[in-house]
């Protein structure tokens, strides 16, 4: 039954998303709120090298997995990787993005990386939910013992230590999901294949992806020159309360899967807004349970550097819970092939964000950080649910109609 698919991915994202709650809680208490701002700073410049890697490589590749043949896809995206690795890196490096003297360890961990969730896409493309859920476990898992390990026992209190943590998960991850793709490879008989039709639908998914990711990750950028503590203490509530995305993450790749395999679109339709409404009001419950943590658990299991920190997660709250409810239709375009709705939506939220993040940042800090993001969220949630609204001629009555459950037991 497809909901017990969408109750396993919900299971499994809540799994890895309490791995890295403890994942930050050490690195935020052992390493500091300095470090954290460059933990960050890493993981947002091989974000967006892996955004433009998933032009090819990316989620938008499930809708062709089906139909064209694996090995084709497999070797292109390899090329396609190595020139956007060679590419993305020159870039940072030139504007002086990329962390001093760890350039080496950035580049070995951004190919890790982006070649362990292009295995991912095709597992997914096979519809292995299964497989997919535990692969998506075990990577942070052995980033968190790891880390554990370096922390605890090497007393390493250094950014090194996240650094051995991402190499070894991420390596070890790797190795598994290369056998178990080309256990695929092996099966594959399919002889169609068609690269412009791969890129130009992935550059529409990446382009909107991206514009995703700099509405609320730009101000990073922004508050790294001004403070790098204080970018800790922001990516740490952004992590914090962006917690609640496992649940919209969950049910949206069982979606992107079902959709993109289901030839009855009046039954994609209706499942993916019970889907949507599904994960807002489990989203609306987790939020108010976050937020009524009392800041001075936060800063004791944290530590005192991260003072102020539940004043930029109420402020993101409303965003994220807007989020929670319209990423579930943007994933429906995706698996559909139709992403100019997407790509709309995000671009106008993210234009708001470079426009205003300099002006909030300087006016109001962390919380004016904050303050931009959630409104960008607020803009790309409410443009992508009208879009799903006015196109799929969908009645809102249908929400409640039959129930949420009996829609997805039925299958």
């Amino acid at each position: 039954m497809l909901f017990k698919k969408i109750s396993y991915s919900v299971i499994t994202r809540a799994l890895v998303a309490c791995i890295n709650f403890f994942v930050l809680i050490i690195s935020s208490r052992y390493l500091g709120a300095e470090t954290r701002g460059q933990i960050s700073l890493l993981i947002l410049n091989i974000a967006n090298v892996q955004m433009l890697s998933e032009i090819f490589t990316g989620y938008a590749l499930v809708h062709f997995i089906p139909k064209f043949s694996l090995k084709k896809i497999f070797i292109y995206g390899l090329i396609w990787i190595i020139l956007v690795l060679l590419i993305g890196t020159l870039i940072l490096y030139y504007l002086n993005y990329l962390i001093p003297f760890y350039e080496a360890e950035f580049v070995i961990i951004s190919i890790m990386v982006i070649l362990n969730t292009f295995c991912m896409v095709i597992i997914l493309g096979k519809e292995n939910i299964r497989l997919y859920n535990w692969l998506s476990v075990l990577q942070p898992l052995i980033l968190l013992m790891i880390l554990a390990f370096d922390i605890f026992i090497e007393k390493k209190f250094v950014l090194d230590s996240y650094i051995d943590a991402l190499l070894y998960s991420f390596g070890i991850a790797l190795i598994i999901n290369m056998f178990s793709v080309l256990q695929y490879l092996k099966q594959d008989r399919l002889k169609d294949f068609a690269l412009i039709s791969i890129l130009s639908n992935g550059f529409l998914s990446q382009w909107s992806n991206w514009m995703h990711l700099l509405a609320n990750r730009f101000g990073y950028y922004v508050l790294s020159i001004v403070s790098l503590q204080g970018l800790g203490i922001y990516s740490t509530a952004t992590s914090l309360i962006e917690s609640v995305f496992v649940i919209y993450s969950g049910i949206s790749t069982v979606v992107l899967s079902y959709v993109s395999n289901e030839s009855d679109a009046e039954k994609s339709k209706r499942i993916t807004l019970q889907a949507a409404t599904g994960s807002l009001l489990f989203t609306i419950l987790a939020v108010l349970v976050i937020l009524g943590i009392p800041e001075d658990w936060l800063v004791w299991i944290l530590g005192n550097g991260f003072a102020g920190i539940k004043t930029p997660m109420a402020i993101l709250s409303l965003g994220v819970v807007m989020i929670s409810f319209s990423a579930v239709f943007s994933h429906y375009y995706s698996a559909r092939g139709v992403l100019k709705y997407n790509a709309i939506s995000n671009t106008i939220s993210c234009l708001f964000t470079v426009l205003f993040s300099y002006i909030f940042i300087q006016k109001w800090g962390i919380s004016g950080a904050a303050m931009v993001a959630s409104i960008s969220y607020v803009i790309e949630a409410m443009m992508i649910t009208y879009f799903f609204w006015k196109h799929e001629r969908i009645q809102w009555s249908e929400i409640w109609n039959k129930g949420f459950w009996k829609h997805f037991e039925s299958k």
